[in-house]
């Protein structure tokens, strides 16, 4: 199996997925056939198999291709707008002048009791947030993209 660069699955692959899954062939051997990682083609059919209200479940690749649109198009809010105390120290720490690495090697150095190590934002989450503090007129000038490196 050679080394690809990640991409999602499409709807022919998912075919190829449920047609050699239907046929009894492992888990092993059709990663092989689409060139991907086991894992990837395990995933692919535990997440996308289970019933629900309208389906009575297993595995069809058209109603799959749907669901990773309909994922895709919701979206998962940022890290920092789901953990209101968190963001909060963030807001803090900006507002003292505090650049973004200096806020997540702190965050990763001091083990504070509001912040797990899960719930630590790293650079990109911080610059995110201080890109958006900006006012629209700083956010136009190249100094301050090159400044950010966002």
């Amino acid at each position: 199996m050679g080394k690809r660069s990640y991409e999602q699955l499409g709807l022919t692959e998912r075919i190829e997925i449920y047609r050699l899954h239907a046929d009894g062939k492992s888990l092993r051997f059709i990663a092989g056939v689409l060139e991907r990682s086991v894992s990837t083609i395990s995933r692919e059919l535990k997440r996308n198999s289970k019933a629900s209200k309208k389906w009575t479940g297993g595995y069809d690749p058209q109603r799959a291709q749907e669901l990773m649109r309909r994922r895709h198009a919701r979206g998962r809010a940022h890290k920092l707008e789901r953990q209101p105390e968190l963001r909060q120290q963030v807001l803090q720490r900006l507002a003292e002048s505090w650049s973004p690495e200096q806020i997540a090697g702190r965050m990763a150095q001091v083990d504070e009791p509001a912040v797990s190590r899960s719930m630590r934002p790293n650079n990109l989450h911080l610059r995110r947030m201080a890109w958006a503090r900006l006012p629209l007129c700083a956010r136009s000038h190249r100094a301050s993209l090159r400044s950010l490196r966002i």
